[in-house]
């Protein structure tokens, strides 16, 4: 088994893989090249309201999830939806849809089945599976977690993978765990001496796989402002306008999520490729879109904005058969790749796919 394993990304394929590992008694480096561990999942608990400024849950059915969360003893936190009826805005008025067409709307990339059954989350926001994994690890005797440590490159050795920090700091392990983005992934192997003409063809194809970005604006009013029963989980939109694509009615999806008399509702965009680099006024134009659709008495009370670029890959058949290639070619270099960039998209995806390494590298 393995005796010493680098991960390079702390989102929560990289945290559930470490997780895992330092239970089974194995040494971990965790390498995170931002400030914060939990990568899209990112929760913000302000003045009575939780608020997601990134994924918002989990598929109901998965089993992946909920294992890590009785592994983290925070089982009693996971909650479900409250509502299951979803609409579509068809220009003129809400229509009901039947369970899992509003996923199929918006292409959700999961399976058939997880597209009716809702989702479910945690009751504090998402980000709590994250930092209790943190908690864990944090002081154990196994488990090195550094943030700002971006990596540069990976050097390969008969004795084992060592990962590369930028500047002069190294740090070594016998096999090395890429839980990143697919275009962080191909800006090491790029930068890595030791890999032949597959690895980097292969990177590169990976590297350059088509993703998709995302705003989302979480808007908060007072409950007598918004003169609509908010009767369901929220609508997608037949005809995208300004980029609006759905709007999902948290304080009746989740509970409590809202302070007493206050609702809310978080709008999502697809951004184009400039307003990424613009200083767009995304909670105005928000408020400005959802008004055309509920009737608001007046202008929300809180927002919060969260812009994440080129954060969700895009899982096409060649995409797919890129990662094939690309872990078959790491593999004798004692390196592999995880999280939902290579395993599949979603929460559960990410999970799962950090189970896998683990199984793959003998960690029970």
């Amino acid at each position: 088994m393995t005796r010493h394993l680098g991960i390079v990304g702390g989102g929560l394929s990289g945290l559930a893989l470490a997780h895992r590992a330092v239970q089974a008694g194995v040494r971990v480096t965790l390498l995170e090249a931002s400030e914060r561990f939990g990568g899209q999942l990112s929760s913000v608990r302000d003045d009575g309201f939780v608020v997601e400024l990134g994924a918002e849950g989990f598929v109901a059915r998965s089993e992946a999830v909920p294992a890590l969360a009785r592994a983290l003893a925070i089982e009693d936190q996971l909650i479900g939806q409250l509502a299951t009826t979803s609409h579509r805005w068809d220009g003129e008025k809400l229509v009901a849809l039947a369970p899992g067409e509003a996923a199929e709307a918006l292409s959700f990339q999961v399976a058939r089945a997880d597209k009716g059954s809702g989702i479910r989350t945690f009751m504090g926001g998402m980000q709590a599976v994250t930092d209790a994994v943190v908690r864990a690890l944090e002081g154990h005797v196994h488990a090195t977690l550094q943030t700002r440590s971006p990596v540069r490159a990976l050097a390969c050795a008969a004795s084992g993978s060592a990962v590369l920090l930028d500047g002069d700091a190294r740090a070594s392990a016998d096999v090395v765990v890429l839980a990143t983005s697919g275009a962080s992934a191909a800006r090491i192997l790029r930068a890595s001496a030791g890999f032949g003409s597959d690895v980097r063809s292969a990177a590169e194809h990976v590297g350059a796989a088509q993703t998709l970005s995302s705003v989302t604006v979480t808007l908060a009013f007072r409950a007598e402002d918004v003169a609509h029963p908010l009767d369901g989980t929220g609508f997608v939109v037949a005809e995208p306008f300004e980029g609006f694509r759905a709007c999902t009615f948290i304080s009746s999806k989740f509970s409590p999520r809202v302070p007493e008399g206050h609702v809310s509702l978080r709008v999502f965009f697809r951004p184009t490729a400039e307003e990424l680099h613009a200083e767009v006024p995304w909670a105005e134009r928000a408020a400005r879109v959802l008004g055309k659709v509920l009737p608001l008495r007046a202008a929300p009370v809180r927002a919060w904005v969260s812009i994440w670029p080129h954060a969700l890959p895009v899982f096409t058949p060649e995409h797919r058969e890129a990662v094939a290639k690309l872990s078959a070619a790491l593999a004798p270099h004692a390196v592999f790749l995880a999280g939902s960039a290579f395993h599949g998209s979603g929460i559960d995806a990410a999970v799962r796919s950090a189970n896998d390494v683990a199984e793959a590298l003998g960690i029970r």
